[in-house]
């Protein structure tokens, strides 16, 4: 690629304003190669990297705070962070100014700790460490600091680039042209980057949401030597974590502290030499880094990792067992230490060799004989801390539940320590020490003891961690000092949590219980399997009283708030000093936190007059500790450790997660994924992880986490609001840089906003100019050189990146900043001329435009808004273009340039905002839609007379497909108009205008002939005629309106008169002139023109008929004109507005009593106005045209007719005294075939009902060949359906009609044999007895073929016998005429009829042989076996008569009459096997013999035959098909055994 000059690539640029319309994309040069030095010729760019470095600086670096230097700081690291870079990036950074490195204030510590850990190396770490080597190390850590596997490893990206002039691409990218491009959305303060998988707590970042911008080469030349070399310096020390654009927390990992506690020498090696301080269990982080060892051994550092010392020795300490727990005072003098079997030591850091006080456990004996109190031998101290600011009064609880308050002094050089019992009951038996059980010597070189081994740890751990009672103390806290005063600091608080309560104890005055709460019963483990580890899982953590700063934030560290006392004296505070915080207390059972706050309650109390006496009382004032409570919520998984982070957020470390919480509203506000069981344990690895107890390598110091991992000791800082908008800058990701700060600027950053004031006029004024230089700073960077030749411009192909998504997001992004800061200069005076000059002015208003269609954006200034409307207009975009012109506000519009694209494109909706809103002009945009709806009617004209196609060549149907639209905005128009609003936006207009508007149009609109306009000279006549010449009406423009679509002006009308601006016009225009005018227009005078359709006409009667009830105090009209009115509705014949018409006559009607209804009830008939004729006829109790009404009433549903008709009739019969009027029972009885059609069912109900006497003149309005309308009738008296407020859903025969007579009755049955005979047997079942004559239903079921019928009804009179020989006869009669049908040629439906009806035969017979065979005599002198006999016999003979008949000789060419035949003798043979199955599983009676009963049936069956061939091949088939069926049915219960057998068993296993 040929090396242009940046002048050549401005030249270039400047000619695209021209090609706007080409694709095309933004592309960066690729870089050449190294050697290669920059063109300097040419003209510039923008700046060169030096100028832009400078001017930036100059910008942002009156942000900058100067760093505390002060050599009493212990917090002071070195790390890479302390780099000076003079890149983008650190230039960004400057901008956010301190607030990327403020620290929430801690209180119990004069010193602060360093801000952010940005380190500063000091000195050579390995010397300070070799000068104390030889007099205080057991052995001293490799020189190599960092050991295998921590050195950050060296970033190698590609090859060396060298600074080039800036690229630019001939052409300029052109995206969509409406929908921008959106910035990806920031994550949540949930999605938070997951772990690398040894550390836990490392986070990996995800990659940005654009393309990261590299590290430019011309900065990394800019690196000072001092500050490389101090970054080299530091990295051997520590190792700190590049902040990523997802991390809630920056890591850093104590290289040198590490190092030394977990040394990489084995355990051999180390016993041997003597060198091992063993394995890390406990830390403590106050004031020093302090971590104990499983050989009893502290290692003591400091915070720039310099060793201090080691308290304890292997000869003083070794036989204690592990450190178990550790406390450092509140001065940072004396370290108070816990071991595992039982000791407590304290030591001063300054004589750190031996203990200053010792307290060793005490026996069992000695307890009981009330000697002594303390920890039993074997009882591992879990939990010391110190009280208040005392050195020798501790704290300790024990893994067995007890916990002690211990006050260490001397007497005459000689401990005497006081122990006092404040919780926990001693066993009964004592607990065996490790060291009795297991004696450990020493270690000598020739005797190499593991840690483990040496401790005793397994045993007195893990064993008791076995062994746990519902009294063992989870966690222990004392309630340290804060840096302001309470009242509750004189009680000296101590907080104690077991698995079943939380207990408060003050040791001043005097030690008592001041809060007891137990654990609530839902939060009680279930069962022991499931939930035995979250039972004994519990932290407890106090925060105690702070001074606040005015904006009620804790002071940063080493800051000291100002207080009143403390301003110089005569100086006036601005502002009361806040209240200091109150104490609180976070305790957690399982996944469940609460919080308690603590305050101090003064009672008056009545106490003895100890120096008076004689009973003398006196009233003192006693006060009480109460912890009220403040908060609560729930975990995802159980809390491990809890830490206060300053006073409104706390960390909680849960079994997969760290969160951080605000406490104020109890919320989740970050979240990373943490393994608990990453962090050191007091429980060996070998325990189970349900034993996990890693609160002790969880610590908050200053705002920082430090965690104590299995391999690592690592410091945390949760990041501030700055910090993370440094991550995005970092990444390169300056659009999201950008984003992020305005979302803290909105209050709607999501996350922690750790550094940001409470007050939320100051959070705006310091975060809105970081905002504002965030986008100055970054505008720049984008259009400079640097940017233009960084490495985010290379590619393999030498063909560079396209960028053209950046310059699109930096609009998005700088246009959402000014639209929160309310503050556009930068945005127009800045960055759209950095966009013009580079020629990319396309890009900027592509997306600017969203912006402005949703609202967000009016006031764009003028010659911006030029550009982009003509943007829209050279490249075709005009309806884009018109969008634009009415979004924007209207003095911000160039109105010469509008009006004339509007009028070229005919863009109405833009043209009329321009006339409207610039132009003041509300008639002007009427009359141009006037003539356009005159121009479609012309049109419309010219088809009918000329032809479809127009002279032009178009055709006259597309062009009015393309005018017709465009000619109904004027009723838009008109409507927003009228009711003062903007068009089309339907915003409000201001007053003043809106009154003009209004004023304006209705005089133009209502006037009574033509006029000119505009008004003056140079005004045309506006006319309306659809010739050209024609005659001018009255009214011409409402008349126009009205012809055009009377429907569409008078909706825009009656919207119009809900303005109470039509109340009292000054101007002569109001509702009753208005409506004056349209009766004018309909009157019969008027009525003869031609100009108005009969629709036209209606819609008009229609829209006064409406509004006149609707304002009585604004419209009078006559009672002649209101009667008009109701003819008029009343005589159009026009169906398709019969609903609405009768509406208005109603809506008239509530305001009109006509003096004569006779003739308007027969004009409302011939209309079909029923429901205002009911209405009349009900009040004039006329109730035959009353129920004609609802005949003939076509809206009128079917459900409502009858429920109507039921009602109409029960009122006339209650007004006629019971009886129905002989005139309406006429009506009725000649209305049954129109109540027919509607309902045959309902029907019959009413004429059962109200006219039982018609049932016959009912039956014969159906017709006599309309059999099933007959039945259907019959069956809703007979059979009626439940009642829709019945619970029953089945007929009810019960409740049969009584007024049906008998000739009714046998109809109804003879309908039922022919078309639902299976409901026979239910109907005389449920029927009363005497409603049909048995021999009458025996003789027409028979003659209906209906035999089972027949049997039952036999059965029921008590004629068994005559029941079974019918069932014989019957079948024997059935198998013939099968045999005879197959014979001849045979019907396939009637032949499934006959097996159907033998198929209802057989079951009849199968259900008397099951009800009489529990009869253990003879019923009408049958025996149960003879009933089944005579029943199997018929069938096997029926078998026999199909089988043996000759149609298997007869076959057709298809062989269909074989295959019928063989179906129907399978289904026969089918139902055969049914009934012997039958006869088995239901014969409980011994008196039938299944052998003996088939032995008659061979006898009698081969008795009847001469052949027995086919005899013994029906029992065959009989008999195997019944074998089989048990066979398939075993099999089948065999397979279900089987399966329950085994879900059973998958049951058993999962219990």
């Amino acid at each position: 690629m040929p090396k242009q000059s940046s002048g050549s690539s401005v030249r270039s640029a400047s000619t695209l304003r021209a090609r706007d319309d080409e694709r095309s994309t933004l592309r960066g040069s690729s870089p050449p190669h190294a050697d290669d030095s920059p063109d300097d010729d040419g003209q510039r760019f923008d700046l060169t990297a030096e100028e832009y470095a400078a001017q930036r600086d100059s910008i942002l670096n009156d942000e900058a705070e100067e760093e505390d230097d002060d050599d009493d700081e212990e917090f002071v690291y070195t790390g890479v962070d302390a780099v000076n870079s003079g890149d983008y990036v650190t230039q960004l950074a400057e901008a956010l100014g301190d607030d990327a490195t403020d620290l929430e204030g801690e209180p119990d510590e004069e010193e602060h700790v360093g801000r952010s850990f940005r380190f500063v190396a000091t000195e050579d770490m390995s010397d300070v460490m070799s000068d104390q080597a030889s007099s205080e190390l057991p052995g001293t850590p490799p020189q190599n600091k960092s050991p295998t596997g921590l050195q950050p490893p060296i970033e190698t990206s590609g090859p060396k680039l060298t600074p080039n002039r800036p690229y630019l691409h001939p052409t300029v990218s052109r995206l969509r042209s409406i929908t921008p491009q959106q910035v990806s959305q920031l994550p949540s303060s949930s999605s938070v980057a997951t772990l690398r998988s040894t550390t836990g707590l490392a986070v990996s970042p995800s990659p940005s949401h654009f393309s990261a911008i590299s590290r430019a080469s011309s900065y990394a030349d800019e690196k000072s030597v001092s500050g490389a070399s101090e970054a080299q310096a530091s990295d051997s020390d520590v190792d700190t974590k590049p902040i990523k654009a997802k991390d809630a927390f920056r890591w850093t990992e104590l290289k040198i502290v590490s190092d030394y506690i977990f040394q990489t020498t084995s355990q051999k090696a180390s016993a041997v030499l003597g060198t091992s301080w063993g394995t890390p269990t406990v830390m403590a982080s106050n004031g020093f880094i302090c971590v104990g060892t499983d050989r009893g051994l502290v290692v003591v550092f400091d915070f720039r990792q310099q060793f201090k010392c080691i308290c304890g020795s292997e000869a003083s300490t070794g036989h204690f067992g592990a450190v178990t727990a550790l406390a450092l005072s509140y001065d940072h003098t004396f370290l108070a230490v816990g071991y595992s079997l039982g000791h407590i030591n304290l030591y001063e850091i300054a004589r750190p060799q031996n203990p200053v006080r010792s307290v060793p456990p005490t026996t069992l004996p000695a307890v009981l004989a009330g000697r002594k109190e303390g920890h039993l031998p074997g009882s591992a101290v879990t939990n010391i801390g110190f009280v208040a600011t005392r050195h020798t009064a501790i704290v300790s609880a024990d893994d067995s539940g007890l916990a002690f308050y211990h006050s260490l002094g001397k007497v005459l050089f000689v401990e005497a320590n006081d122990v006092l019992r404040i919780l926990g009951k001693y066993p009964e038996d004592p607990i065996v020490p490790a060291k009795e059980s297991n004696p450990v010597e020493p270690a000598t070189p020739s005797t190499p003891t593991t840690p483990v081994q040496k401790s005793g740890w397994s045993h007195s751990l893990g064993q008791q961690s076995q062994k746990r009672s519902h009294s063992a103390i989870l966690a222990m806290a004392p309630l340290p000092l804060g840096t302001s005063p309470h009242p509750t600091d004189n009680y000296n608080l101590t907080a104690l949590l077991t698995p079943v309560k939380l207990v408060v104890v003050g040791l001043r005055p005097t030690p008592r219980t001041w809060f007891r709460k137990h654990r609530p019963a839902s939060e009680e483990a279930g069962s022991e399997e499931e939930n035995t580890a979250s039972k004994w899982r519990g932290c407890v953590a106090w925060y105690p009283s702070v001074a606040m700063s005015s904006t009620g934030e804790v002071p940063a560290a080493g800051k000291q708030v100002e207080t009143k006392s403390g301003r110089h004296k005569g100086q006036e505070p601005e502002a009361p000093d806040p209240p200091p915080s109150t104490p609180t207390l976070a305790y957690s059972w399982d996944r469940n936190v609460r919080l308690l706050r603590a305050r101090e309650e003064i009672a008056r109390q009545a106490v003895d007059d100890k120096k008076i006496g004689g009973g003398k009382k006196k009233v003192v004032d006693v006060g009480q500790v109460v912890l009220a409570e403040a908060g609560a919520w729930q975990t995802d998984a159980d809390v491990m450790a809890m830490q206060w982070l300053n006073v409104n957020q706390l960390i909680v470390l849960t079994t997969t997660h760290l969160e951080v919480y605000d406490i104020r509203s109890s919320t989740l506000v970050e979240r990373i994924s943490v393994t608990a069981s990453a962090l050191t344990s007091l429980h060996p690895a070998s325990v189970d992880e349900a034993n996990l107890r890693v609160s002790h390598s969880l610590r908050v110091y200053k705002g920082k986490l430090f965690t104590l991992g299995r391999q690592y000791l690592r410091v945390g800082t949760l990041l501030s609001w700055a910090d993370r908008i440094l991550a995005f800058v970092e990444d390169g990701d300056f659009l999201n840089a950008i984003d992020l700060t305005r979302t803290y600027y909105t209050g709607s950053a999501p996350g922690n906003k750790n550094g940001l004031p409470e007050d939320p006029t100051l959070l705006r004024e310091v975060v809105g100019q970081k905002l504002r230089d965030l986008m100055v700073a970054s505008a720049a960077y984008a259009f400079s050189e640097d940017r233009m030749t960084d490495r985010t411009h290379y590619t393999p192909d030498g063909r560079g990146v396209d960028r053209t998504s950046l310059f699109e997001g930096l609009v998005v992004s700088c246009i959402k900043a000014a639209l929160a800061l309310d503050d556009y200069e930068f945005l127009y005076e800045n960055l759209y001329e950095r966009y013009e000059s580079s020629g990319i002015t396309s890009i900027f208003l592509r997306q600017m435009e969203p912006f402005i269609l949703d609202s967000s954006l009016r006031m764009v200034p003028t010659y911006i808004a030029q550009q982009l409307i003509a943007m829209h207009g050279e490249r075709g975009e005009y309806d884009a273009a018109e969008k634009v012109i009415w979004h924007l506000d209207p003095l911000y519009l160039d109105s010469n340039q509008a009006i004339k694209l509007c009028q070229q494109y005919e863009l109405w909706d833009a043209m009329i905002y321009v006339y409207t809103l610039v132009l003041k002009d509300f008639v002007s945009p009427f009359v141009e839609l006037l003539g356009l709806v005159r121009k479609v009617r012309q049109k419309a004209l010219d088809r009918s007379t000329r032809g479809p196609i127009h002279g032009d060549g178009e055709s006259v149907d597309s062009l009015a497909d393309r005018m017709v639209p465009k000619a109904y905005k004027a009723y838009s128009y008109l409507e927003s108009a009228l009711s003062g609003l903007t068009y089309p936006s339907q915003e409000a207009l201001p007053d003043g205008l809106a009154g003009v508007a209004k004023k304006d149009v209705y005089h133009f609109l209502f006037s009574g002939h033509s006029v000119f306009w505009p008004h003056g000279l140079g005004g045309r006549l506006v006319l309306t005629a659809d010739y050209e010449g024609g005659a001018e009406p009255t009214y011409p423009y409402l008349r126009l309106l009205l012809r055009f679509d009377a429907e569409a002006f008078l909706n825009a009308l009656d919207i119009a008169f809900e303005d109470s601006y039509l109340n009292d016009s000054p101007q002569g225009i109001s509702r009753q002139a208005i409506t004056n005018i349209l009766l004018k227009l309909v009157s019969p005078e008027e009525s003869i023109s031609p100009d108005l359709s009969s629709s036209d006409i209606t819609f008009i009667r229609i829209f006064v008929s409406r509004n006149v009830p609707k304002y009585p105090q604004f419209i009078e009209i006559s009672p002649t004109a209101q009667q008009n009115l109701l003819i008029g509705l009343a005589t159009d014949r026009d169906l398709s507005t019969r609903e609405d018409r009768q509406l208005a006559a109603e809506f008239l009607l509530s305001a009109y009593t006509p003096h004569s209804r006779d003739q308007l009830v027969e004009f409302f008939e011939e209309a079909g106005f029923y429901r205002i004729l009911r209405s009349w006829y009900r009040s004039d109790r006329e109730w035959s045209s009353l129920f004609m009404t609802f005949v003939r009433d076509p809206d009128v549903l079917p459900d409502e007719l009858f429920g109507s008709i039921t009602n109409l009739l029960n009122t006339a019969m209650r007004s006629e005294k019971g009886v129905l009027p002989p005139e309406l029972t006429s009506v009725v009885v000649d209305t049954f075939p129109q109540l027919l059609e509607h309902g045959i069912p309902a029907t019959a109900s009413v004429i059962d009902r109200f006219f039982p006497e018609y049932h016959s003149t009912a039956l014969q309005a159906l017709g006599s060949d309309e059999t099933y309308k007959q039945f259907v009738y019959l069956r809703a008296l007979v059979e009626p359906l439940p009642k829709p407020e019945s619970s029953a859903t089945s007929r009810r025969p019960e409740n049969a009609s009584k007024h049906l007579d008998q000739s009714g009755r046998n109809l109804y049955l003879r309908l039922l044999c022919q078309y639902d005979p299976a409901a026979l047997i239910p109907l005389l079942q449920r029927v009363p007895s005497d409603y049909y004559d048995t021999s009458e239903v025996v003789e027409e079921v028979d003659a209906s073929g209906i035999h089972d019928v027949t049997v039952w009804l036999l059965d029921r009179e008590g004629k068994v016998a005559d029941a079974f020989a019918k069932v014989e006869s019957q079948s024997r009669l059935a198998g013939l005429k099968l045999a005879d049908m197959l014979d001849s040629t045979p019907s396939e439906d009637a032949c499934r009829r006959a097996v159907e009806q033998q198929n209802r035969l057989v079951e009849m017979g199968i259900d008397l042989c099951r009800r009489h065979s529990s009869s253990s005599n003879t019923v009408s002198g049958l025996t149960s076996e003879d009933m089944w006999f005579q029943l199997l016999e018929s069938q096997i003979e029926m078998v026999q008569s199909v089988a043996s008949a000759g149609w298997k000789s007869k076959q057709d060419d298809a062989g269909a009459h074989s295959l019928l035949g063989d179906k129907i003798l399978a289904e026969l043979r089918t139902l055969l096997q049914g009934t012997f199955s039958q006869l088995l599983s239901n014969s409980t009676s011994t008196d039938v013999s299944f052998p003996r009963l088939f032995k008659r049936l061979v006898d009698s069956t081969s008795a009847s035959r001469t052949s027995t061939k086919g005899l013994y091949t029906e029992f065959r088939l009989i008999l195997t098909g019944m074998l089989d069926s048990y066979r398939s049915e075993g099999d089948f219960l065999t397979l279900n055994n089987r399966l329950i057998q085994q879900d059973l068993h998958g049951v058993i296993a999962e219990g």
